[in-house]
């Protein structure tokens, strides 16, 4: 449900109040963990236990502040400026689409994972394409039985953290593509790398494709310099993957969600602008797609 608009005076006063208020019962709940550990190793397990649960409390009323923020800063804020480049668009600050986003993308994270997760799920149209985008993460999650404890415990280890985009060119291209940045991990999957003679390109990024002579038809030498300046602006590893069914999979790993008021301002105007910058990046890609012909049958 919707929070009704408030002024950006009004918006301005309630992402500092919450901010602060995560911040402090961050710093409480980090001192209060250290205190029960003290406790907890030199016997003195009552007071170790009171002051865990009220860690647990401290951290409750973090994640409440938090998602208000969020709220905010999604329905005061991101919906706008989403709505002055999209058409038809559907957008859940915490919404996301999991493993939908990842099954069949081709995109070639180095990296096992069994577990996707993400936020602010927006479903739009640009331009005539269907697209959808959300932050997401990508981590292994792992069950092993603790011996000693005799108990199962449960270890989750991240492996991405960004954005994924994913853009419907509704035709068929000449080939499938996938880069990702250069690593061994092309040696780990038995792929021979496509040099497509940019020296800075080849060595930043593998490239694998299914048609080694049509994937020029997608890499021309205008759409690499472009995907070399979107990657140097991304802030992040940047990988993509060319369907031939007519998708293109974007992944950012930039180690941050979009659309987070973070450790910066909390002035919307401010926040309009880091938005709209964010939305940009993934628009400038998607014209340049729009404008490179030859990647179609």
């Amino acid at each position: 449900m919707e929070q009704q608009k408030m002024t950006d005076e009004q918006l301005n006063r309630e992402l500092k109040g919450n901010k602060a208020a995560s911040t402090v019962c961050k710093i409480i709940g980090k001192c209060l963990a250290v205190l029960a550990f003290i406790c907890a190793v030199t016997g003195q397990i009552p007071l170790a236990v009171i002051l865990f649960i009220i860690a647990v409390v401290v951290g409750s009323v973090k994640d409440k502040k938090d998602t208000a923020m969020k709220r905010q800063i999604g329905d005061q804020l991101v919906k706008e400026a989403l709505e002055e480049v999209f058409e038809d668009v559907t957008y859940d600050p915490f919404g996301q689409t999991g493993t939908i986003f990842v099954e069949g993308s081709g995109v070639k994270i180095p990296l096992d994972y069994n577990c996707a997760e993400g936020n602010d799920y927006v479903k739009a149209v640009y331009k005539g394409l269907n697209i959808a985008f959300c932050n997401i993460v990508l981590s292994q999650e792992d069950n092993w039985y603790n011996e000693e404890m005799q108990v199962w415990e449960n270890k989750k280890r991240e492996v991405f953290r960004g954005q994924w985009l994913v853009c419907d060119l509704g035709r068929e291209l000449s080939a499938q593509v996938s880069l990702f940045p250069r690593t061994g991990f092309a040696r780990l999957i038995g792929e021979e790398t496509i040099k497509t003679g940019n020296e800075i390109f080849d060595k930043r990024f593998t490239v694998w494709s299914d048609d080694r002579d049509r994937v020029f038809h997608i890499l021309t030498p205008h759409a690499i310099e472009y995907i070399l300046s979107a990657a140097q602006i991304s802030g992040g590893k940047l990988y993509m993957s060319f369907l031939k069914e007519g998708k293109v999979h974007i992944a950012v790993e930039s180690d941050r969600d979009f659309f987070e008021i973070g450790g910066g301002s909390a002035d919307p105007d401010r926040l309009r602008e880091k938005i709209r910058s964010q939305i940009r990046w993934f628009t400038d890609m998607m014209d340049e797609l729009r404008l490179t012909e030859r990647i179609y049958r």
